[in-house]
């Protein structure tokens, strides 16, 4: 579970995994973590790239007397977006993302590129490819509008039986030619706060973002018994301090009791 978006820290890319991934369409950014067998186009393995790529102009290249690259005269002409993945599955629609410009005929099997874009509600998708940080995190990167620009190429390899590359590229609208069809995501992880009653009655788990505080939760009770706080061992040495100490990882919370 992950609650928050946050900017891209300075040593993300320290931690994320880069060796595999998940290809989905109709991703929902507000249920990052909810994946469907319907949404799941491909895992994905091996090299990926993800890229955008501006066209940068300098509107004072032939104005005299202006240094060349001020950053005044600087102006982003447009952008490029790309997502480039080695499939792991060669299903018909794994095929039909990779050439682009095709139609799937389910009954007999078969995936048949074609000329011109006829059907653009199917052609150009909502794609997301989807990967985990080492510490449980996820980088997305949303694609709208996307199309395969590469078309479909396989070749065999000591070390690429069985993979099918994809180069998706995401496209402008002309209804909305302001609206960037990428953006990109980090979530960080939420870990699960478990609580040891030891006897007591029971209190509920907390999912806690990394870094956070687990909220302190109403007392359990036990017959004959007089609740002594939380600890962070089952050997009650170390209290939990619910106002200094945070979360990074999932724990569980002992109960300490003394007999009254």
């Amino acid at each position: 579970m992950f609650t928050t978006i946050k900017q891209v820290p300075s040593d993300f890319f320290n931690k994320v995994a880069f060796d595999s991934g998940v290809l989905v369409k109709n991703w929902d950014k507000t249920a990052p973590t909810t994946i469907t067998d319907s949404m799941i186009i491909a895992a994905t393995t091996g090299d990926f790239s993800i890229a955008s790529k501006p066209s940068v102009i300098d509107l004072f290249e032939d104005v005299n007397g202006v240094p060349n690259g001020s950053k005044e005269g600087v102006f982003v002409e447009s952008w490029e977006h790309t997502i480039g993945v080695t499939a792991l599955n060669a299903s018909l629609e794994v095929i039909k993302y990779a050439l682009g410009a095709a139609d799937i005929d389910t009954d007999a099997g078969s995936v048949t590129p074609r000329l011109g874009l006829a059907d653009q509600t199917n052609d150009f998708i909502h794609l997301t490819w989807i990967g985990q940080t080492v510490d449980g995190g996820i980088l997305a990167a949303d694609l709208q509008q996307a199309l395969s620009v590469e078309g479909l190429e396989i070749t065999t390899g000591k070390n690429t039986k069985g993979q099918f590359p994809l180069t998706i590229k995401g496209f402008y609208s002309i209804e909305d030619p302001d609206e960037s069809p990428v953006a990109y995501y980090v979530f960080e992880p939420v870990y699960t706060v478990k609580f040891n009653s030891n006897g007591g009655s029971t209190v509920s788990d907390q999912e806690v973002e990394k870094g956070g505080k687990v909220t302190q939760p109403s007392a359990p009770t036990k017959s004959n018994s007089t609740f002594g706080g939380w600890y962070k061992e089952s050997t009650l040495t170390t209290a939990w301090n619910f106002g200094t100490d945070t979360v990074n990882g999932n724990i569980t919370l002992y109960a300490k009791w003394t007999t009254t």
